[in-house]
């Protein structure tokens, strides 16, 4: 089928243009345009003039036809596109649809980039500057606008002192926070891929520590490597580990003093001096008797002395000593010298000896003073308390401490009793302040002195067996017994035995030391000593009238061979203590002494109605006078009156005490209200009795009855959870409410 094809005339400056209406091919029917509309022209105006409506591919004036017009940067026709991850300068694919380029620095983002701020500047919100891109071609599908980051290929502001190599592995030179590797940055890199990485890395590119850098690695140094490292501590290397060949396995020089016992060394002891354990040159250990004297271990050697006693007990011993040498020969053996092989422990020199004058010693150690062996040129020597002189040798039989050493008096005086040295081997009390002429010192101080004056308050001055507390003339401190009262001795009478002067311990006796001396009758001691025991205070045994109740247990001097109830000092039966025993009405003994209430008799029971009341109150006969029925009451007034003083007292009696009182009182009232009614039948003979001063009596001391009744009731209102409160109350209600003193004396003792 034949299209049909328009034709449309446009007025142009130099021609007209043809509008095909078809669509175009990009490309003019016959490879130029002929002004005639063909297939696939969309415009044909007979030029190849751009820009003048139809182009010359045959295609009109447009974005997207292909041909780069005026106003516009690009046109690919139909390979414009805004998605293409493809930039310019890549030909053919750099040109979006609105015939703009693709390019880093437009301010367009497009084209896969990841940013674009209008410029090729780094160090601002996006990098861009491809003189800086490391790696990345200009045609790469990422382009030059990338976020500044690392791994983006282009080394930033931030990354300036490190790298940036376009990717985040580290080992490649730059790590994955884009900081340069090297050795000596103090991280193990790893190395590229395939590559060997570093040992080690200490921060430092010194060859000599445990980590050096050969050439740009960092290696790690070792003992055996044939470099000695100073800074890993070595002074030598081999190449080996292996000792014994002047370098040792751990790089260290070899050599005598070096603590190391090496091959042709028989000893190292880690200096080059003689001494006990090993020779300055390493080639001997020092053996004491064998006959050597190794300098700077020994003073002597003489050689060891044994006993040579085949198959017997002895045999091998050491000769050191008297004993020693006494085993030996008593085994039929020989003491030899091991050194010299000759017999031993005859003359100086002859083997090590311990106990022989002027004989090196088994420590091969030279005779001196302190060994306990008297030698040459010494007047004593008693050894020393330990391994060196000390202060205390000074003040023993041989002074050789450290004074004597320093005056050079060791070992030539021997010290006795007067020279003014204390002598502790004789006891360990011992003191010498000095005899006669020799030198004296004050008693405590040690200053030297002539005379007592001299020590003032210290004295006295030397020995002295007359002055308390002195050190005396046979150098033993002063004591109890010596004679003279020292302190802190209260007395001393030359002897250790007591007697009625002094104690064994020179403490004066008396009463309370615990020994019964003369006066005293018994002394058990201070502890035991008091007014109610069996010894009194005055050491004297406790006796019935002595005025101290012995109470305590052991106590003899009572009634029955016991306790004493009381001691009133006298003997009399009649007062209120009765041969140490308390006097109680019942007890068959009238109390005539003491406080009131006073006995009228006492028969020795407590029964009413035969005479004598169980109160030992007389009881007269219904014939009695009336005085003697008042003389017999004046007895149990007395009693009434005290009893209820009892129960008036500030603090009060004991609930006991008081419900005793109390019903004592009721009933002494109630007899003498009974005593006062009798006297009605007797009214005749009361007339002529009564006086005066007889009524006035009478009155009295019933008015005091009723008031001390009064005030007993008003104590037991007081205490009314007693037991005996209500029984009391009414008994002494119905006293009362019975005997009022006017209805007494006016009924029974009416006046004239």
């Amino acid at each position: 089928m034949m299209l049909a094809w328009a034709v449309v005339c446009t007025l142009h400056p130099a021609q007209a243009t043809i509008i095909c209406a078809g669509p175009g091919s990009f490309a003019c029917k016959d490879g130029a345009p002929n002004g005639v509309c063909q297939q696939g022209e969309e415009c044909d105006d007979g030029n190849t003039i751009n820009g003048d409506g139809c182009d010359s591919n045959c295609m009109r004036t447009d974005c997207g036809n292909g041909v780069t017009s005026d106003g516009e940067e690009c046109d690919s026709g139909a390979a414009n596109d805004d998605v293409n991850l493809d930039q310019s300068p890549d030909p053919g694919d750099a040109c979006d649809t609105s015939c703009r380029l693709k390019q880093c620095g437009n301010g367009r983002v497009e084209g896969g980039e990841q940013c674009d701020d209008g410029n090729l500047f780094n160090n601002d919100t996006c990098d861009s500057d491809p003189d800086n891109v490391d790696g990345i071609p200009p045609d790469s599908p990422l382009g030059n606008c990338l976020l500044p980051i690392c791994g983006n290929g282009i080394t930033n502001m931030n990354e300036m002192s490190g790298c940036d190599d376009g990717n985040n592995e580290s080992g490649d030179g730059c790590s994955a926070t884009c900081q340069s590797e090297f050795c000596g940055d103090g991280v193990v890199n790893d190395g590229p891929p395939g590559g060997p990485g570093e040992e080690c890395d200490d921060g430092n590119t010194n060859t000599s520590d445990a980590c050096g850098k050969t050439g740009n690695q960092c290696l790690s140094n070792f003992c055996g490597d044939s470099v000695t490292q100073s800074g890993m501590g070595e002074n030598c290397d081999d190449g080996g580990t292996v000792s014994n060949d002047g370098c040792s396995a751990t790089c260290q020089s070899e050599f005598c003093g070096d603590g190391v016992s090496q091959t042709g060394e028989a000893c190292d002891d880690g200096n080059t001096a003689d001494d006990e354990t090993c020779s300055g040159d390493c080639s001997k250990v020092p053996v004491c008797g064998d006959g050597v004297t190794d300098p700077g271990a020994e003073e002597c050697d003489s050689g060891a002395c044994r006993c040579v006693a085949p198959k017997k007990a002895a045999n091998g011993r050491s000769c050191a000593s008297a004993v020693d040498r006494a085993a030996c020969t008593a085994d039929g053996g020989t003491c030899f010298n091991t050194a010299t092989l000759s017999p031993c422990g005859t003359t100086a020199g002859d083997g090590n000896i311990d106990d022989l004058p002027d004989f090196c010693r088994t420590s091969c150690e030279s005779a001196a003073c302190g060994d306990g062996v008297t030698d040459s040129g010494e007047l004593c020597d008693d050894g020393l308390i330990g391994p060196e002189p000390q202060d205390a040798d000074d003040t023993d039989s041989c002074p050789n401490g450290t004074m004597m050493f320093a005056m050079g008096m060791a070992c030539q005086v021997d010290n006795v009793c007067g020279d003014g040295v204390p002598n502790f081997d004789d006891g360990p009390n011992s003191c010498d302040n000095g005899n006669g002429t020799n030198p004296k010192t004050c008693l405590l101080s040690g200053v030297l002195c002539s005379i007592d004056e001299d020590c003032g308050t210290d004295a006295p001055c030397g020995n002295s067996d007359t002055d308390p507390d002195a050190c005396r003339t046979t150098c033993v401190p002063a004591f109890c017994g010596d004679g003279v009262t020292d302190s802190p001795e209260l007395c001393d009478d030359g002897d250790t035995i007591t007697g009625p002067d002094c104690l064994a311990n020179c403490a004066s006796p008396g009463c309370g030391d615990g020994i019964v001396i003369a006066p005293e009758a018994c002394d058990p001691g201070i502890t035991f000593i008091g007014v109610d025991d069996p010894c009194t205070d005055t050491c004297l045994n406790a006796v019935c009238g002595d005025r101290k109740v012995c109470s305590a247990s052991g106590c003899t001097s009572g009634p029955t061979g016991g306790v004493e109830e009381c001691d009133d000092g006298n003997i009399y039966a009649s007062d209120e203590c009765d041969d140490c025993r308390i006097n109680v009405c019942g007890d068959g003994v009238t109390r005539t002494g003491g406080p009131d209430p006073l006995e009228q008799c006492d028969d020795g029971n407590s029964a009413n109605q035969d005479g004598c009341s169980q109160d030992c109150c007389l009881e007269p006969g219904n014939g009695g006078s009336l005085e003697g029925m008042f003389a017999a009451q004046q007895c149990n007034l007395d009693n009434l009156v005290i009893d209820l003083a009892a129960l008036t007292q500030p603090n009060g009696p004991a609930p006991r005490i008081a419900k005793t009182a109390a019903v004592r009182a009721v009933r002494r009232a109630r007899v003498i209200q009974s005593v006062a009614r009798s006297a009605h039948v007797k009214s005749r003979d009361a007339r002529k009795l009564r006086t005066q001063r007889q009524v006035r009596s009478m009155e009295k001391r019933v008015g005091r009855l009723l008031i001390n009744l009064q005030r007993m009731l008003d104590r037991i209102y007081q205490a009314g959870d007693l037991p005996y409160a209500p029984y009391a109350e009414i008994s002494a209600q119905r006293v009362i409410g019975n005997g009022h003193v006017n209805q007494i004396i006016d009924t029974y003792f009416p006046k004239p």
